[in-house]
């Protein structure tokens, strides 16, 4: 029963929990794997409030660590400690966690396991993040002495200390572990070479032009790349001499690292009459063909797909502790995305590129230089996937852009084979105004909003960021992100005086509307009908004198929307709060104009160039209200879609403003002149 672990010597096995969940009488949910996927199922049924304890079963005597990291550890390139994966102290005390102990039976009648040592623990739900294990090739001579694999910090433990007698060493696959491998064993005066059997390597990351970017680069760190034939042989006596290649070369070498792939770790659940594929099969709730066992990570097959990667096993884990809280989670696929670092070397690749080259309506696009390539993939203009080597700065909104298949429009298209680059500098780096859905963290699968909602509620550092959603904390590269999103304004402050501007905004499309839609008041066409004020508009001084006062308005105006743009007519540096009282005073200005040019013109729009005049003022004026609506409640409509419509609004003022000089000109011309 679950009760019998508390029997075992602490030789046998490692067990930490709290007196209360040990006095429970329910039946625990047990997640079997203490890697990345099995840890956030744990805090994630914790954080639902399941009422059940939580067991968690690791076979390794290592702490759960951080496996993605293992070559930098491997490198010297971090500590021990930087690897550590634990749950925390507040999330340990309410879990059961038996460490170096592995799980060797599942019996789905009884909800049953049984561990190595022969003890049975019922269960209410089981879940198997039983992660996968390296490829070992069928090939004679895999048992040598000399031959490793990469997979496990007992593994990077036997290579460290193989490390120092080490003189030739091969890495069979030039996937990223492979080459991750061999950067960090190339040290010391080892000699290092990578035998990659697909024409390239990272073949499932990069095309063929993006792989040999990537093989220049290597061979420019004296690593050795042979490409197009594959193991057949492990030549030597008790240790490793040589190895035979497909193609009947031989290569002498003192060590062979195996780095040719993963294989899901299904036994546990074949065993157990679980379907298995590739691995272990489950549904969109993460469940297995047994409703009360849930696979997630690199061992669960999903609708054909096993991702082989950290952030989908997050998600899956995520899905699986709110299922099995009874909460209506789905479990979707998730997007292929890989942005990472190889050997030094930034890669990026979103998206299933290698399922859309020659199909129809896919059409791509290249950037090249001495430091970058970059490829972009779209469908009717729209973005479904990238490829990248070297940094790209914008990385990170691509993986929101492919998630989304977001619309490039003509001109992007145009600035991305100019300079490789999508969006302009500033709105690349805006994180605080990504969508909330977008992913900042790619490794642990965390979104902007959640970060955003964790800021507010009171984690204003990049640990407390950590400790609170895990961001950063697998391969770090999204701190300088965290940093820009702890330090962005939450919301967009509202301006100075905004009643006043909205007020004013609304008098200015009143009078808009007006001039545009109301019968004319002015000149009758007989002397029988006149009325008071006609003598606005039937003598010459008075006419004038509103002509005038409606030209001073205007240029007054003109010259206030300069004060911001030329630094002549810039008053000191001021406050924001000071600029937005001279648009105030830009926006009565123009009320003003318009209340003129009704005197001026009695609402008779006119002809020929008249009427020309009259619409692109009056155009000019309505936009310029609408814009000053949109200034005055852009903290109400969220900084993005603020700034947009707001630009937006802007240059169409503008555009419709120019021709207003040369149509004025040409009207006081005609009347002075005729």
């Amino acid at each position: 029963m679950h009760s019998d672990i508390a029997a075992m010597p602490e030789s046998v096995a490692h067990v930490e929990r709290s007196e209360l969940l040990s006095e429970s009488d329910l039946a625990p949910v047990i997640v079997v794997g203490a890697g990345p996927s099995g840890l956030r199922c744990v805090e994630e049924l914790l954080r639902h409030q399941l009422k059940r304890p939580v067991w968690l079963f690791g076979e390794e005597r290592w702490e759960p660590y951080n496996r993605v990291r293992l070559s930098s550890l491997l490198a010297g390139d971090i500590r021990l400690s930087d690897i550590d994966l634990r749950l925390s102290a507040r999330s340990m005390s309410r879990v059961v966690h038996v460490s170096q102990c592995r799980v060797v039976a599942i019996d789905p009648a009884l909800r049953q396991i049984t561990d190595q040592y022969g003890r049975r623990h019922s269960y209410h739900k089981l879940v198997l993040a039983l992660g996968s294990s390296a490829y070992i090739p069928s090939v004679p001579g895999v048992q040598l002495k000399g031959v490793y694999s990469l997979r496990s910090l007992s593994d990077t433990e036997a290579l460290l200390a193989r490390r120092a007698r080490v003189r030739k060493l091969l890495v069979i696959g030039g996937g990223l572990l492979g080459l991750e491998a061999a950067k960090a064993m190339a040290r010391d005066g080892t000699e290092v070479e990578v035998i990659q059997q697909a024409s390239h390597v990272m073949n499932r990351q990069l095309d063929q032009r993006g792989g040999e970017r990537v093989s220049d680069y290597l061979r420019l760190l004296g690593i050795r790349v042979r490409l197009g034939s594959g193991l057949a042989e492990i030549r030597g006596d008790t240790e490793v001499s040589s190895i035979l290649l497909r193609n009947g070369t031989e290569i002498p070498c003192d060590s062979v690292l195996l780095a040719a792939g993963i294989v899901p770790n299904v036994e546990l659940a074949r065993s157990a009459w679980i379907k298995v594929g590739r691995g272990i099969r489950v549904d969109d709730a993460m469940l297995t063909s047994d409703p009360d066992i849930y696979a997630v990570g690199e061992c669960a097959e999903h609708n054909g797909h096993v991702y082989g990667l950290v952030a989908p096993g997050l998600e899956q884990a995520a899905v699986a502790a709110a299922h099995i809280c009874d909460e209506g989670a789905l479990y979707r696929g998730s997007m292929m995305a890989s942005q990472l670092k190889v050997a030094g070397l930034a890669v990026t690749s979103i998206g299933s590129w290698e399922q859309l080259e020659g199909q129809t309506r896919v059409n791509e696009l290249v950037f090249s230089d001495q430091q970058h390539y970059r490829k972009i993939i779209m469908r009717d203009g729209r973005l479904l996937a990238v490829i990248a080597v070297g940094e790209w700065q914008e990385k990170n909104r691509l993986l929101e852009a492919v998630t989304t298949q977001r619309y490039l429009w003509p001109w992007q298209r145009l600035a991305f084979r100019r300079t490789g680059l999508l969006w302009k500098q500033e709105e690349s780096r805006q994180v605080s105004e990504w969508p909330a859905d977008a992913l900042v963290c790619q490794c642990m699968a965390v979104p902007r909003g959640t970060l955003s909602s964790t800021i507010d509620g009171g984690a204003t550092t990049i640990e407390a960021l950590a400790a609170c959603t895990g961001a950063s904390t697998v391969c770090g590269s999204c701190k300088p992100l965290l940093a820009e999103l702890i330090g962005a304004p939450r919301k967009a402050d509202p301006i100075k005086a905004g009643p006043s501007h909205t007020a004013w905004g609304i008098a200015a499309l009143i009078l808009t509307t007006l001039l545009t839609v109301a019968p004319a008041i002015g000149v009758k066409d007989s002397v029988q009908n006149l009325w008071p004020p006609d003598f606005l508009w039937r003598d010459s001084l008075y006419k004038q004198i509103s002509g005038f006062t409606l030209l001073g308005l205007v240029l007054v105006g003109l010259a206030l929307s300069l004060r911001k743009r030329v630094r002549f007519f810039s008053v000191g540096k001021g406050a924001r709060g000071a600029f937005d009282y001279w648009r105030l005073a830009h926006v009565i200005l123009g009320v003003l104009a318009l209340f003129a040019l009704l005197i001026h013109t009695g609402i008779a729009l006119g002809h020929n160039l008249n009427r020309w005049l009259m619409m692109d003022f009056l155009a000019a004026a309505a936009l310029g209200a609408l814009t000053t609506y949109v200034i005055a409640w852009q903290h109400r409509m969220g900084r993005q879609l603020g700034e947009r419509v707001r630009a937006w609004m802007y240059w169409l003022h503008i555009v419709v403003l120019w021709p207003l000089p040369v149509l004025l000109g040409l009207h006081i011309l005609s009347v002075y002149y005729f």
